[in-house]
């Protein structure tokens, strides 16, 4: 590894909900507590917005951290079933 830093996947993403949440879960199982995830609010099924604490480069040393648009048309945006 050249760097402790975190590095950064950019997913351009076009499909449907269903197929983001098994995305998710590849990147779950691949990456495991290597990836970098927001805090999670189970009640409102989305992230806990409120609890969500500023991430530094030096505080995500040796992180993935994935980055992709929520949703990019009607059908990403629907909710997951």
């Amino acid at each position: 590894v050249a760097s402790d830093y975190p590095v950064i996947i950019s997913i351009e993403q076009h499909c449907c909900a269903s197929q983001r949440s098994r995305q998710g879960e590849i990147l779950e199982r691949v990456l495991g507590d290597r990836l970098l995830k927001p805090p999670w609010d189970e009640a409102k099924s989305d992230i806990d917005y409120e609890a969500l604490e500023t991430i530094s480069p030096w505080s995500a040393r040796g992180k993935f951290l994935v980055k992709s648009a929520r949703g990019c048309c009607e059908r990403c945006l629907r909710a997951l079933p």
